[in-house]
C-alpha cells in the first residue's frame, strides 16, 4: 500500500497516521492487520477528522482468522452532538418486562424479577418538528463470543450497553453527515474494556514521521494516493451510493489508475476492482454532468500528485 503519511486535522490538533505507525501504536487484539484494513482505517480516522491516540477510534483484530472491527470512542457520539447547532437534547432508557405488562423506563434501572427486553432513544433537531425515536431489540444486539457465550460486558451490564445502541443509533440518524460511517462498539463485536488513556510515540517515532513528511511533499501524492485506495477498496465491495458516483470513479480509474494503487489491494479486492471496471466499460451509468464536471478538478489535483 502506499507508504505515505496521511495528516489531517482534528479538534484536538493536527494527526499523522502511516501504516508503521498504526500496526505499531493502535491495534487492539493480537491479529494481523491487512494493508486493506489499515487503509480503511486510515481513511475513516481522516474523513471523519478522529484522533486514534486520543481513543476517538479504535482498529481491532483479535485474530488472523477474523477480519477487523472499527468503532469510535464512547464520547465522540454525544461530544459531537453536544456541538451541532441543531441539536437540541436526547432521551434513552430500556424496555422491561415486568409481569405480562412492558413498561419504558428513563435510564437502565432493571429490579429483580424484570425481564430487559430492548431499549429506546429519542433525539431533538431544533431544526425539525417531528422529533426522532429508535427502539431496539436486547435478543438483536446481545454481543455473544464465537462459542455463542455472552460477552463480559454484556453480561455484567445488558441495560446499559443496549441503552448505548439505541441513542447512538438515534443519533446516526439526526445527524448522517456528522456520524456516517462511525459504530459504538456497543454494537459491534468487541469483548471487553476497550482502553481509554492516550496512546504516547516514542520520541524517535515522532522523528521518523517528520522525514516521512519532507518526503511526501516533496514526492507529491502519497495522501491523495491513500484515500483514493479506500474509494476503491469501498468501489469494490459494491458501496456505491449512485450510478453517478460510480460513473465518476469510473473516470478516475481511467485517467489515473496505475499500477501502484492496484498493488495496494488485495488480491481478491483487486479482482474486484479490474471486474466491476469491465463492466462499467460495457455499461456505463447515466452520469450527472455537474457532478463530473466538479470531480474533475479532483481528478486534476490527483493526476498532479501521481505525476510529481
Amino acid at each position: 500500500m502506499a507508504n505515505g503519511l496521511v495528516k489531517y486535522e482534528t479538534d484536538t490538533g493536527e494527526v499523522k497516521l502511516s501504516p508503521g505507525i498504526i500496526r505499531k501504536y493502535l491495534v487492539n487484539g493480537q491479529g494481523n492487520v491487512s494493508d486493506q484494513e489499515i487503509t480503511m482505517f486510515m481513511g475513516l480516522c481522516r474523513y471523519q477528522h478522529l484522533n486514534p491516540f486520543l481513543r476517538e477510534a479504535y482498529l481491532i483484530k483479535y485474530s488472523n482468522n477474523s477480519p477487523a472491527t472499527m468503532v469510535t470512542g464512547k464520547d465522540v457520539f454525544t461530544k459531537r452532538a453536544a456541538k451541532h447547532k441543531d441539536f437540541d437534547g436526547a432521551e434513552s432508557g430500556v424496555y422491561v418486562q415486568v409481569g405480562n405488562a412492558l413498561e419504558k423506563r428513563v435510564g437502565t434501572m432493571v429490579l429483580g424479577g424484570e425481564s430487559l427486553v430492548g431499549a429506546w432513544a429519542i433525539v431533538h433537531r431544533k431544526n425539525w418538528e417531528i422529533v426522532l425515536e429508535t427502539s431496539v431489540s436486547l435478543s438483536e444486539y446481545i454481543g455473544k463470543k464465537k462459542d455463542g457465550s455472552i460477552t463480559k460486558q454484556w453480561s455484567e451490564k445488558p441495560a446499559t450497553m443496549i441503552r448505548k445502541v439505541a441513542l447512538v443509533q438515534a443519533m446516526r440518524e439526526a445527524f448522517p453527515e456528522d456520524f456516517q460511517g462511525l459504530y459504538d462498539a456497543s454494537e459491534m463485536p468487541v469483548d471487553g474494556e476497550l482502553k481509554t488513556e492516550p496512546v504516547e510515540q516514542e520520541e524517535e517515532i515522532v522523528e521518523t514521521v517528520d522525514a516521512e513528511i519532507v518526503e511526501e511533499e516533496v514526492s507529491g501524492g502519497s495522501t491523495q494516493r491513500g484515500i483514493y485506495e479506500a474509494e476503491l477498496i469501498d468501489w469494490a465491495n459494491g458501496d456505491l451510493i449512485s450510478p453517478d458516483e460510480g460513473k465518476i470513479l469510473h473516470k478516475k480509474l481511467n485517467s489515473n489508475f496505475n499500477d501502484e494503487a492496484l498493488k495496494a489491494l488485495h488480491r481478491e479486492t483487486r479482482k474486484k476492482v479490474i471486474e466491476r471496471q469491465k463492466v462499467l466499460e460495457k455499461d456505463p451509468p447515466p452520469v450527472d454532468e455537474d457532478a463530473v464536471s466538479v470531480d474533475n478538478e479532483a481528478v486534476g489535483i490527483f493526476s498532479e500528485g501521481q505525476d510529481g
